[in-house]
């Protein structure tokens, strides 16, 4: 019992500490802020009781718009953008917040942005080694997740004060949830999936994704013999009735909604004031949908070991589904990617930010492939 502690304690300790160092490295040769930032800065600035013309002047007293374009110029110096982009930021409350919380304790503006996102990205990583863990051993578990703070995209958008790395850890967290609900049957687990994916509505809307997560769940599962499938039932029906919930009160709060931000992107995020019609807007998604994947698939094809990763996946999805039988973590993490593939389809920029649960489940089967491939060529080697 000692010696599997010790081994854990280290494992944790070498994620953590290889994580930080990458974290720090690429933390130090970049500033942290994007044009998004800034606007949780505003309602950080707002949390603290300044009024929202005094925070505005807050924010624009600490960029550089000589080393802007003039879409980001637009977007600050032009007050009415400058409102109209606030709107999509002010259902976003959670980070500024906690934010705000930090700079009581430590009296310092990036040390209270830094800490939330730093956190959050060491969640990440430690959620997914867990997820890695459950079928894989200790050395692939570690390798997997060794292969998941390699990747780049993860560790330039953790270093941004943004709530993209947040929202994975929520999502992450989220289907540890549900997982422990599925595997104990402990009512308890359900009210912490519950209540993380209230929270997380106040982080990103996107985690209205984990409602197709839970339908796609369902259909697998169907597929085979799993265990408390009334579990699987009963998240994904209160989930349901929460997602409604939340779009309600958005369209009663008058929220800025997927349209809103859609046509805001067709206008180069502000600096157009063109009005679209159906059809108008149904042919950019298309396009825009359609250039995402040709892009997606010249970056993969040009970065050789990841589309090396990206087919043993796909064998290690084809072994797993058609071949074995997959477990519960199989089956979540497979639906994970899938419902976090869909953001494609509603809103079509390729931003890998938006895509993380995608690369996790990528990286898992591959290593789990790949484990398999070793044991099958040691057991035949014996034999």
């Amino acid at each position: 019992m000692n010696k599997k502690l010790s081994s854990s304690f280290l494992i944790l300790t070498f994620l953590i500490v290889f994580s930080s160092v990458q974290f720090l490295l690429i933390l130090r040769h970049k500033s942290p802020y994007l044009s998004d930032s800034y606007f949780y800065k505003h309602i950080f600035y707002q949390f603290q009781g300044f009024s929202f013309q005094r925070s505005r002047e807050l924010v624009l007293n600490q960029i550089n718009f000589n080393k802007t374009d003039k879409i980001v110029q637009n977007i600050f110096l032009n007050q009415a953008v400058y409102l109209k982009t606030y709107g999509f930021f002010e259902k976003r409350p959670l980070y500024p917040f906690v934010a705000y919380l930090f700079n009581i304790i430590f009296q310092n503006e990036y040390l209270a942005f830094l800490i939330p996102v730093f956190i959050s990205y060491l969640g990440v990583i430690l959620l997914s080694f867990y997820f890695f863990h459950q079928e894989l051993n200790k050395f692939f578990s570690v390798f997997a997740a060794s292969l998941f703070i390699s990747f780049y995209p993860f560790l330039d958008w953790s270093t941004y004060f943004l709530t993209d790395t947040i929202g994975t850890f929520f999502w992450l967290v989220q289907l540890l949830f549900v997982y422990k609900f599925l595997t104990t049957g402990k009512t308890k687990w359900f009210y912490f999936f519950l209540s993380s994916l209230i929270i997380s509505f106040l982080n990103r809307e996107q985690s209205i994704l984990m409602l197709p997560l839970l339908v796609l769940s369902i259909v697998i599962a169907k597929f085979y013999v799993v265990e408390r499938m009334k579990s699987l039932y009963q998240s994904a029906i209160i989930t349901f009735l929460l997602v409604i919930l939340y779009i309600l009160t958005s369209l009663l709060t008058r929220q800025k909604n997927i349209l809103d931000t859609i046509i805001y992107t067709m206008n180069s995020y502000g600096f157009y004031s063109n009005s679209y019609s159906f059809s108008q807007i149904l042919n950019y998604l298309i396009e825009a949908v359609l250039k995402a994947h040709t892009t997606f698939i010249r970056e993969l094809i040009s970065h050789h070991w990841w589309f090396v990763f990206s087919i043993f996946a796909v064998f290690g999805v084809i072994k797993t589904f058609l071949v074995s039988k997959p477990s519960i973590v199989d089956i979540l993490l497979i639906c994970s990617a899938l419902a976090s593939y869909l953001a494609i389809y509603i809103y079509p920029v390729l931003s890998y930010r938006f895509f993380f649960p995608i690369v996790i489940t990528v990286i898992y089967f591959a290593a789990n492939f790949i484990s398999d491939f070793f044991s099958q060529n040691i057991i035949l080697t014996k034999q």
